[in-house]
């Protein structure tokens, strides 16, 4: 799995959450460590099989920002 951040937002400070609304004890939490074009691998088999809610928190130059997404683990 490929989290891609915009191409300006270089090493922000933040943290992406992986949430399970069915089993709590699931969630992960992940800091922002990006390669160097932008963006932060995760292994798939790291997550259970199923539906979730990924929760992307960070800030950049003085402003924070936050976005989400769906996604379904095979």
């Amino acid at each position: 799995l490929a989290i891609q951040f915009p191409a300006a937002h270089k090493s922000p400070d933040g943290v992406i959450q992986f949430y399970r609304a069915d089993n709590k004890s699931l969630d992960q939490d992940h800091p922002i460590s990006l390669d160097g074009i932008g963006r932060q691998f995760f292994f798939v088999n790291d997550f259970e099989k199923g539906k979730w809610t990924i929760k992307i928190f960070w800030d950049w130059d003085g402003t924070s920002y936050f976005a989400e997404k769906e996604w379904i683990s095979p």
